[in-house]
């Protein structure tokens, strides 16, 4: 349990288990890397006073941080304006799926989005996943994550891998992140989509 250990010691674990890793760690799916951490949280057990990560984490709903509105929004941010604008011309809307899903201490809602219009071309089919899970993976330590730093979201947060960049914050015990969504002209990878999840953690 997190509260019957020192935390720096929980951190130098993780850390650790990652440079172990090597740079395996980055090339692997994002999912994998928040995965490990998860499970290895999961080990850990809730605090004894009932306050510790795991009873924080239990609180926050991830399929509830974000609406359909925001999400459409950085979207379309992430297309090209000209096949946007004759997509939305042909009468194109966009259909989101959340799906809330367990992994181990972690909870995540996974999202599947389509751009669908009316004569069966899409401009956009894929999904992402919002993670809310224990605070101790937004380590700056942690696959170097300190040198990609991400001013002004939550206590701390970083793009914690370099390849799919997986931008992830910490509030108090929480972590939250979002894994596979698409970069924009002015935010990577949803960083501007993380933000406003975080100040619904708050």
């Amino acid at each position: 349990m997190y509260s019957k250990l020192d935390l720096p010691a929980v951190l130098l674990v993780v850390a650790l288990a990652s440079s172990a890793c090597g740079s395996k760690a980055d090339s692997r799916s994002s999912g994998d890397v928040s995965a490990n951490v998860a499970a290895s949280a999961a080990d850990q057990g809730d605090d004894a006073s009932g306050s510790g990560p795991n009873k924080a984490v239990a609180a926050v709903d991830p399929c509830a941080l974000l609406t359909n509105a925001e999400i459409i929004d950085q979207l379309e941010k992430a297309q090209e304006p000209n096949n946007l604008a004759a997509w939305k011309a042909k009468g194109g809307s966009w259909k989101i799926t959340p799906t809330p899903e367990q992994r181990g201490v972690g909870k995540e809602c996974h999202y599947a989005f389509i751009g669908d219009a009316p004569d069966g071309n899409f401009i956009h089919k894929s999904d992402f996943t919002l993670v809310v899970t224990d605070g101790a993976f937004v380590n700056p330590k942690l696959n170097n994550a300190g040198n990609r730093p991400i001013p002004g979201v939550g206590d701390e947060a970083y793009f914690m891998s370099h390849g799919p960049m997986m931008p992830y914050a910490r509030v108090g015990k929480v972590a939250v992140g979002l894994e596979g969504f698409p970069s924009t002209p002015t935010a990577k990878a949803g960083a501007d989509l993380l933000r406003l999840a975080v100040a619904r953690v708050r």
